[in-house]
């Protein structure tokens, strides 16, 4: 979550999947220690100064799940483009209140080592948990408004996962 507190213009978020030998998909989650209402959250955070979105991408799952992503791509909200490289960009209230707003790149990349994961890490001191739910797990935590080990997903990123997982043909 690099910068994101000291008001970076852009942030990114990670939709990160794995496929089992089984053929069932799986993505991590991150939970703060740190929050007033901890919830399961997409790991991200903030764009550093001059660097690229999808770099940042990448550089975010690796500080705060110790996971690698190998492919990544774009999802536009509106409209899926021809091709492995699409964008998705929302525009969301910032954390420091309504007048402040950023532009949020949700990139979606698949992993392929799982064995590497950190269960927890620190970022920018902040205590992170981290675990790995089934895409079936969560969407039935979403569309069920169920806990998934006792905490929520955060409602803005759950509508992130709910665009992403109907554009990925999941819902």
């Amino acid at each position: 979550m690099t910068n994101s507190r000291k008001g970076t213009a852009e942030a990114v978020l990670t939709i990160a999947l794995y496929e089992s030998e089984s053929g069932e998909i799986f993505l991590p989650l991150v939970l703060s220690s740190e929050r007033a209402r901890p919830s399961w959250r997409i790991p991200g955070g903030g764009v550093e100064y001059g660097e690229d979105p999808f770099f940042s991408s990448f550089r975010e799952l690796y500080e705060e799940t110790g996971l690698i992503a190998n492919i990544s791509f774009f999802i536009e909200t509106k409209q899926i483009m021809s091709g492995i490289f699409h964008t998705m960009t929302v525009l969301k209230n910032s954390w420091r209140g309504s007048n402040n707003r950023h532009r949020q790149f949700v990139h979606i990349a698949e992993i392929h080592d799982i064995s590497i994961i950190k269960e927890t890490t620190i970022d920018d001191d902040e205590k992170l948990s981290v675990r790995l739910f089934s895409v079936n797990e969560v969407i039935d935590s979403m569309c069920h408004n169920k806990a998934l080990e006792g905490r929520r997903i955060l409602a803005a990123h759950a509508n992130i996962l709910k665009q992403a997982f109907k554009e990925l043909g999941f819902l």
